[in-house]
This record gives C-alpha cells, structure tokens and sequence, in this order.
C-alpha cells in the first residue's frame, strides 16, 4: 500500500520521480497511477520489494476517494502505465508475440501491439467458438499451439477469475522453458 511505504530518494530520482500524465504511442493520452507507474519503473530499473509483515497503516475506503473517483486510477489508466513500462523494457525493440486471451482483457493489447510493430505470431484461447477465427488478423489457436512456437514472449491478458493458475499450469506442460518475467508476462 503506497502510503506505507517507504524507498531510497535517489532510487526513485534516478527513475525519473513521479509523473501524471504520460504518452504512450497507440494508446490514448491520459493521467496514469502514478505510484503503479513509480513501482513499476523502480521494478524494471532491478528495484526489490519485500512486504512487512505487520499492519502499519489503517485507511478508510469511501466512495468518494480519489483512487474510486478520479480518471488516473481508472482500467484504461493501468494500462497505459503497464504499456509505458512494456514500451520502455520488454517491448523497446519489436519482437515476436503470442498473446493468451481473445477477449476484452486482450483486445486493446493487440491493437496497441500491432500498432508498435511488434509481429504477433497468434492469440491463444480456449473457447472453441474462438479457435481457428482471427483476432485483428492474427490467428486464434489452442494452447496446444504454444509448443514449439517460435516467440520471443508471451502475454497474457485474461481477467477471469482464477484463470492465471491454470494459464500457468497449462503453459508449465505445453512450454516449460518459459519463465515469468522472462519469456511470459502476465498483463493483469
């Protein structure tokens, strides 16, 4: 929890500090969080965090604070930041992808992908009505598909809940040489 926490003045200088509003190419203009987009670049720059095991602050969570009600911590917003970071780290240069999700979740990532040149190679999914049809031109495979394809890295962009353990479980059979963080990054 942001108010909580507590970093090194030159660690978060070198990042640049904070900031409020940032472009970021195919994506629309906007405020972004700005402790996510602070946490985030200390994160990509080799910064560590640790928890504490105690409580050390108490908030009170109305409906009328900023994080409910202001535009910087809206959906579109966390993902303009994620985008900025992917831009600055994993995605600097174009890559070969493969993103896991044909949903709501994914759409607005394989638009912005394409739209930074990055080749995406397929969408996976596991609906049955989706597989074998094409998301923004890009084939909707199984997860199946994943072993041996020939990527870079894969994004996963589902929100289900509970989805992200059995992505994992699928892709630790269908592609074990990934790793998280490295070939596969979970986008949510």
């Amino acid at each position: 929890m942001h108010p909580a926490a507590t970093y090194r003045r030159e660690a978060v200088l070198a990042v640049g500090g904070y900031r409020g509003v940032a472009q970021c190419p195919g994506l629309p203009e906007g405020p972004i969080p700005e402790d996510y987009d602070l946490w985030l670049r200390l994160h990509g720059r080799g910064g560590r965090f640790r928890k504490a095991p105690e409580v050390l602050v108490q908030m009170r969570d109305r409906p009328q604070r900023l994080t409910r009600t202001h535009p910087a911590y809206s959906r579109e917003a966390f993902r303009r930041a994620r985008a900025l970071w992917l831009a600055s780290t994993h995605l600097s240069r174009p890559r070969r992808l493969v993103v896991w999700g044909a949903g709501k979740e994914a759409r607005p990532w394989i638009r912005w992908l394409l739209a930074q040149g990055h080749s995406l190679v397929g969408v996976v999914d596991i609906d049955p009505r989706k597989i074998g049809s094409t998301r923004h031109g890009v084939p909707i495979v199984d997860p199946q598909a994943l072993v041996g394809m020939d990527v870079d890295l894969c994004l996963v962009a589902v929100a289900a809940r509970g989805a992200r353990p059995l992505i994992r479980e699928a892709l630790a059979r269908s592609r074990p040489d990934w790793r998280e963080g490295e070939g596969l990054l979970f986008l949510r």
